[in-house]
């Protein structure tokens, strides 16, 4: 398995409205990891398909119109996520990006992004920014 695992993100930065997206109706774009080379020695699944998956390290953050901070945490900004959601049949070739704001919070927070397995340090940094909205 002579590949060199990696991704790229398509783009740096997400901008969504506050009240946008909700549990009913979360954020998720479709092929937002591109070009997703899997670690030596993935595991397989059931299906026989490669089990690749992320980790979302928060790097700063800042709520409403605060100053950022830089404490390990998003803060509250989100109920769930950001996450990617391999797409693997049985290859992973993409990913889509998927969270749920939290209702009563806007700001900014940025995240290291890394897969996984992938040694030697596949890292893309990624953005997430809720404006505020008075709904």
């Amino acid at each position: 398995c002579g590949s060199v695992p990696g991704f790229e993100l398509d783009t740096d930065s997400v901008t969504v409205e506050q009240h946008e997206f909700s549990e009913a109706e979360p954020f998720l774009e479709e092929d937002f990891a591109l070009n997703v080379t899997r670690p030596p020695f993935t595991p397989l699944d059931a299906n026989l398909s490669e089990v690749v998956t992320w980790r979302f390290t928060p790097i700063r953050h800042r709520l409403f119109t605060d100053s950022w901070v830089s404490d390990g945490s998003p803060s509250g900004l989100f109920l769930s996520g950001p996450s990617l959601q391999p797409v693997c049949a049985p290859a992973c070739t993409s990913a889509a990006l998927f969270f749920v704001p939290a209702p009563d919070f806007f700001g900014e927070a940025v995240f290291s992004v890394s897969m996984s397995g992938a040694a030697g340090g596949v890292v893309r940094t990624l953005s997430v920014e809720i404006l505020y909205s008075n709904a």
